[in-house]
């Protein structure tokens, strides 16, 4: 009897919180919440979830990997700004100027 729990427990799917997909992918859980809410993602609400105004949903991992090869290219590499150099100066604005 406990080798048929064994076999079961083994093809049982796997649920990820937001906050585990979030640190993962290295991206808000206000995205992965957007992916939710637009259906890009697809989640699973545990029962009894919306009690005090909080949901309680988990991602299946089969889906967050259908869902990674369909559309996620990995996060993007921060925007790398030029040096500020103390030259620049702020002319004075002409007020007779018409715009």
């Amino acid at each position: 009897m406990s080798e048929n729990r064994i076999k079961k427990a083994q093809f049982a799917p796997r649920f990820l919180s937001i906050r585990d997909v979030a640190a993962d992918l290295k991206v808000s859980r206000g995205v992965i919440e957007g992916w939710l809410n637009r259906g890009l993602l697809p989640c699973y609400e545990l029962p009894g979830s919306g009690k005090g105004g909080y949901r309680f949903r988990r991602i299946a991992e089969k889906d967050l990997k259908v869902f990674l090869d369909k559309y996620y290219s990995g996060p993007k590499e921060p925007v790398k700004r030029a040096p500020r150099s103390g030259n620049l100066k702020l002319l004075p604005r002409d007020r007779n100027v018409e715009r």
